[in-house]
């Protein structure tokens, strides 16, 4: 979806081919038969850092192996594409990419998983005290 096209040459999910959002090179290839798996590894960048996650997905695109685990960049650096979910839950490879892509420095210290849900606790504190959810509960209804 980020790259240039989607080609679905087996007609798996859509049309023999359809524009992608052409923030990155690579077109994707619809493939007949769903890859899902976990995954673990070490990470080519943004440094030598642990991962896992899983992938459940028809596409395939073109990777460049100098970014794994994720498989493309824009040219300005700013936008990343991986097949990989859940790369941001683990502390370690999301205080690597912060600390590279961002200049993040953190305290080493303090529990990152601690912190991340602390911060999300937050965000969702914000967008509830900030957010009129009328009209979401009216589509949706009242969430239990």
């Amino acid at each position: 979806m980020l790259g240039r096209r989607i080609l679905d040459p087996h007609g798996v999910e859509g049309p023999a081919a359809s524009p992608g959002l052409g923030w990155l090179d690579p077109d994707t290839e619809i493939q007949p038969q769903k890859l899902v798996r976990q995954v673990t590894g070490r990470a080519n960048w943004p440094q030598d850092v642990e991962y896992s996650g899983y992938e459940i997905r028809h596409g395939n695109s073109e990777s460049d192996p100098a970014l794994h685990p994720f498989s493309a960049r824009s040219t300005d650096h700013q936008i990343l594409g991986t097949y990989i979910h859940g790369l941001l839950d683990q502390a370690d490879f999301r205080r690597a990419l912060l600390q590279h892509w961002l200049a993040w420095n953190t305290d080493h210290t303090e529990d990152q998983t601690t912190r991340w849900n602390r911060d999300l606790d937050r965000l969702g504190d914000t967008l509830h005290s900030h957010l009129d959810l009328t009209l979401l509960k009216n589509r949706v209804g009242e969430v239990a």
